[in-house]
């Protein structure tokens, strides 16, 4: 059985740039009152994101946000606690912000052409048109609680205010077939582009 009182974080998976979101957790060791501190690293370097007080039942609750678009590594400390000990931490746990953009999405009648990157277009195909971004970067999309991380396999869209152009099967994984045209929350993630675009199905 589960220990009630063993120590955990979680924060959302998925969050807006700016926009406070929740962090929930317990740490060992900690006590009422208590500020705990969630921290956020892109790099190296961790930054204050936002804190919360220990409530009675020893949990915390803290609103936080971040002020940069891409992934997150998160963390909650004890407020001045430098170093950490293993018995005040809990394993870090990854969150993705996103900012809004304007995406389309392109179908059935793409279905056997191949794009710009060499993938061959079917229903099922994942991924996204851009115009600029390197062949294979990958890209991840929130929309209405759904996401999504997919790689850029062709170029566009060339609609004016358009950022994104979603393949049929990106758009259905995130339920925006029926929108045609809408806001989405888009994230550029750093790192080597996928590197086999031709097995994509």
């Amino acid at each position: 059985m589960p220990d009630p009182n063993a120590p955990f974080l979680h924060v959302s998976s998925a969050v807006m740039v700016g926009k406070a979101s929740t962090a929930t957790g317990r740490l060992s060791g900690t006590s009422k009152g208590q500020t705990i501190d969630v921290q956020g690293r892109r790099g190296r370097t961790w930054e204050l994101l936002g804190s919360g007080r220990v409530a009675s039942n020893g949990t915390f609750t803290a609103r936080w946000k971040a002020a940069h678009v891409g992934a997150y590594t998160v963390r909650a400390k004890p407020h001045g606690v430098a170093t950490l000990a293993s018995t005040t931490t809990v394993p870090s746990v990854h969150s993705i912000v996103h900012k809004t953009s304007v995406a389309t999405w392109f179908g059935p009648e793409d279905n056997g052409s191949q794009t710009a990157c060499g993938v061959k277009l079917t229903k099922t195909v994942l991924g996204v048109a851009h115009k600029s971004l390197p062949c294979g970067t990958k890209v991840s999309f929130y929309f209405r609680g759904k996401r999504i991380t997919v790689p850029v396999i062709d170029r566009g869209p060339y609609g004016p205010g358009v950022t994104w152009d979603l393949t049929e099967g990106t758009a259905a994984a995130l339920g925006f077939t029926d929108v045609g045209r809408g806001k989405v929350g888009a994230a550029v993630l750093t790192g080597e582009p996928l590197a086999n675009l031709s097995k994509l199905k």
